[in-house]
């Protein structure tokens, strides 16, 4: 869809010269419902399928993921935790009601150890920062430290997306945190 590719790492991977500084193999699926848990054997089948056709390697994969994206992340990597490498949810979260808890049912104990790198932005108007620092806290009070990174922009950009309901303030923040040169270092 127009919007997705208006706004994501798909767009910035249109421009040449930023597609050529990304040494890895990134997809890009679009869920066709605001909510990735019930496409979640779909993601794997297509992730299984590539591994197998281009001969990946399955101990690299990282799963990344902005907004609803970034809930994504946070669900299969807590359902399939030895799947990833590397997780890195952008302006994500768990509990979309409340930004201060984690449901019963979500352990980031599995986590604590993963290489997970979150990006969100104070700004942020649609999902509030409060969400990333909730999860950041609990993965630290779990033990999770030199393996857990997290950055904070006081304040993100707005997504070059046309929305009739809202601006979309701060929102943003992926065009931030793709544009970190150390990101694609840190994963490899």
């Amino acid at each position: 869809p127009s919007n997705v590719r208006s706004q994501s790492l798909t767009r910035m991977l249109d421009s040449p010269s930023y597609a050529s500084k990304i040494p890895h193999i990134i997809i890009t699926p679009i869920a066709p419902q605001r909510d990735w848990t019930q496409h979640t054997s779909k993601v794997l089948t297509l992730l299984d399928s590539l591994i197998e056709s281009l001969s990946l390697d399955s101990t690299k994969i990282t799963l990344s993921g902005q907004s609803m994206g970034g809930h994504g992340v946070w669900n299969l990597a807590q359902q399939y935790p030895t799947r990833w490498s590397t997780i890195i949810p952008i302006c994500g979260y768990v509990n979309r009601s409340d930004p201060t808890s984690l449901p019963s049912t979500f352990s980031l104990t599995e986590l604590r150890s993963l290489n997970i790198w979150l990006f969100h932005a104070e700004d942020d108007s649609v999902v509030s920062v409060q969400h990333s620092d909730n999860i950041v806290s609990s993965l630290r009070a779990l033990g999770a430290s030199d393996n857990l990174k997290y950055t904070r922009y006081a304040s993100g950009v707005s997504p070059p997306c046309k929305t009739k309901v809202k601006d979309l303030v701060g929102h943003g923040c992926y065009e931030l945190a793709f544009k970190e040169e150390e990101l694609w270092q840190w994963i490899e």
